[in-house]
C-alpha cells in the first residue's frame, strides 16, 4: 500500500514538472484575440480614476464606442469586455482589486451567464488568458477555475506549438492589435459584413436560483466597499432572437428585477436590434449598430448617475 501511495505521488510530482516544462517551453501567442487581456489589465492599473468601467464578454468588445462615452459624460471609460466563456466570476474579481473610490462599474453579461457558461468560466478561454497575462490571476480563486486554467493552458501550449510548426496566425478582427487604447475591438467597423450571426437564442431556459445572480449580489458589496457604485444593463440582441424566445426574455428580467440587489440601467427591450445592425455573431455589432447602442448607453447611464 506503501509502495502505490508513493508511486501515485512520484507520478503527481513528474506530471506537475511535466506541466511546467511544457508550459514554460511553449511560445505565446502574443498577438492572438485573447492577448488583448494584457493590455485590458493595464488599463486598469494606468487610467486614473474615477472612471467608467464596462464589464461583459464580446458584446462590449465589438459594440461600443467608449470614446464617445468617455466624451458625453466627462469620465474615462475602460473597455474590459473580450470573451464570455472566462466567466462572470473572472470577469468581476478581475477587477475588485484595482477598483477606487469614484469609480463607476456597469456589469454587462451575455445572457448565457445565466444559462449555460458556469460562473467559473471554460478552460479553452480561461487557461490561455491567464497564460498571456500572468497578472490577470487576480480573477481566479475558485478550485474549479484553477482546474480549468490547468487544462487552458495545458491546450493552448499545444495550440502554440502546432501554431509554430504550421506557421499559422490569427487575423483581424480577432487579434490583439484589433483593439484601440480603451478597449474596444474596432478592426471589424470597415469590413464587410459575414451575412452570418452564428448560433442563434432559441432557449433561454434560465436556472433558478440564479447562481450569476448570487454571485452579483454578493460582488457589489465589495464594489461598494471601495466607495465605487455599480449598475447592470442588458446586452444587444436582434429582434429575430428576441421574438423567438420573448416569453423567457421576460421570465428573466422579472427575475432581475425582483432578485438582483444591483440597480439596472433600461429593459431587455432598450437592446433589441434590427438584424442589420450585427456583425458576425449575435452580440457583435457593426459600426451602425454600435453607434446607436453607444447613445442609448449613454442616455441610461446619464439617467442613473443622476438618482
Amino acid at each position: 500500500m506503501k509502495k502505490i501511495v508513493s508511486n501515485l505521488l512520484i507520478l503527481s510530482l513528474l506530471s506537475f514538472v511535466v506541466i511546467c516544462v511544457i508550459v514554460l517551453i511553449s511560445p505565446k501567442n502574443t498577438q492572438s484575440y485573447l492577448a488583448a487581456a494584457i493590455d485590458k489589465h493595464q488599463l486598469l492599473i494606468d487610467i486614473p480614476s474615477p472612471r467608467i468601467i464596462l464589464i461583459g464578454g464580446s458584446n462590449l468588445a465589438f459594440s461600443v464606442d467608449s470614446e464617445e462615452i468617455e466624451n458625453r459624460l466627462g469620465m474615462p471609460v475602460i473597455n474590459m469586455g473580450l470573451h464570455a466563456g472566462l466567466g462572470l466570476r473572472y470577469m468581476v474579481d478581475e477587477i475588485i482589486p484595482y477598483i477606487r473610490e469614484g469609480d463607476i462599474v456597469i456589469i454587462i453579461p451575455e445572457y448565457a451567464h445565466f444559462i449555460s457558461i458556469s460562473l467559473d468560466g471554460r478552460p479553452s478561454e480561461l487557461g490561455a488568458v491567464i497564460k498571456l497575462c500572468r497578472q490577470c490571476v487576480s480573477g481566479i480563486h475558485t478550485p474549479t477555475q484553477i482546474g480549468n486554467v490547468v487544462v487552458g493552458i495545458l491546450s493552448e501550449s499545444e495550440g502554440d506549438l502546432l501554431r509554430v510548426v504550421e506557421d499559422s496566425g490569427t487575423g483581424k478582427p480577432y487579434s490583439r492589435d484589433s483593439f484601440n487604447r480603451f478597449g474596444d475591438n474596432v478592426a471589424h467597423l470597415n469590413l464587410p459584413v459575414p451575412g452570418n450571426q452564428g448560433a442563434r437564442i432559441t432557449d433561454l431556459s434560465v436556472l433558478t436560483p440564479n447562481p450569476a445572480i448570487k454571485f452579483l449580489n454578493y460582488s457589489q458589496e465589495h464594489i461598494k466597499e471601495k466607495g465605487a457604485r455599480v449598475f447592470f444593463m442588458f446586452p444587444s440582441i436582434p429582434e429575430t432572437d428576441y421574438k423567438t424566445a420573448e416569453k423567457d426574455f421576460l421570465f428573466l428580467q422579472e427575475l432581475l428585477q425582483t432578485e438582483l440587489d444591483i440597480p439596472i440601467l433600461g429593459t431587455i427591450q432598450d437592446f433589441v436590434f434590427p438584424e442589420d445592425f450585427f456583425y458576425d455573431t449575435i452580440y457583435h455589432l457593426n459600426g451602425v449598430g454600435r453607434s446607436y447602442r453607444t447613445s442609448r448607453m449613454i442616455e441610461l447611464i446619464s439617467a442613473g448617475l443622476q438618482q
